[in-house]
């Protein structure tokens, strides 16, 4: 689904750039939403910012925050809890897969299958995200207990090696919830890589079958580290207008992907 004015977008410049310098032929569709790649008979396509580098099946994992969630928690990679529960429309909030949380401590919902920070909410209780979510007319959402995080960096992976990290910093506040998000207000650092955060979010693209995978990994205030989420691509917009700099990071990345989606 086309969600924004393409002709703004810098993500096709930066594929034809890129294959413009590879010798691949890239035509563009749907003003420039679907771009096919094409060399030697090998046909590859980008959508939007979906790639087919990784499997369906896995893209759609990763945007389940909840499956993603039971998905690292299986493979022993440390994650911030996403809990399973529906709205009015299921007739049921599935209390029983947040029995283990505080139900008297702050908790954070989240629509299961949104991203970039739309509609996360924060509560003083269990009981009033309930009310909260029996009150929307539909839709699956996630909830997790509200952790005092004090860092929030991404890295991106492509076939089990980091490309680029960043930290997103100067959070912006949303009724004291602090939100790390780009497209929130908040500002890409390119930093060096953390050892055992790298491990981490190489760990979360193996169990989840992602060859492409972008993790976000927190710093909580008792110092532990955690994947918070998975994303099957790598959104480079408002990184890449953060500066000159930023913009190279971008396509020096986008170089690789599109180095490994014409490999097969």
């Amino acid at each position: 689904m086309q969600m924004e004015n393409q002709s703004d977008r810098l993500l096709p410049k930066i594929v034809k750039d890129v294959c413009r310098r590879r010798a691949i032929q890239c035509d563009a569709f749907s003003d420039n939403w679907v771009l096919r790649l094409q060399r030697d008979g090998l046909v590859r396509w980008i959508v939007g910012y979906a790639t087919d580098i990784n499997t369906a099946a896995s893209a759609d994992l990763a945007a389940d925050k909840v499956g993603c969630y039971q998905a690292l928690r299986s493979a022993g990679i440390p994650a911030v809890e996403h809990y399973l529960v529906r709205s009015r429309a299921a007739d049921v909030f599935l209390a029983k897969n947040v029995e283990l949380l505080p139900q008297n401590e702050p908790v954070i919902v989240k629509p299961l299958l949104e991203h970039g920070g739309k509609g996360v909410l924060s509560f003083g209780t269990i009981a009033a995200a309930e009310r909260y979510v029996m009150g929307r007319p539909s839709g699956g959402w996630a909830l997790s207990p509200r952790h005092e995080i004090m860092r929030e960096d991404r890295y991106v992976v492509l076939d089990g090696r980091v490309l680029l990290v960043y930290s997103k910093t100067q959070p912006a506040n949303r009724d004291g919830l602090p939100m790390f998000n780009l497209g929130q207000g908040a500002v890409a650092q390119v930093v060096e890589p953390d050892q055992r955060a790298c491990e981490l979010a190489v760990g979360a693209a193996a169990a989840t079958g992602l060859r492409l995978c972008v993790a976000d990994i927190v710093w909580l205030a008792d110092g532990s580290q955690r994947i918070l989420e998975v994303n099957k691509s790598f959104v480079i917009e408002r990184f890449a207008r953060q500066s000159p700099e930023c913009y190279e990071y971008a396509q020096q990345a986008y170089e690789q992907i599109i180095t490994a989606m014409m490999r097969g």
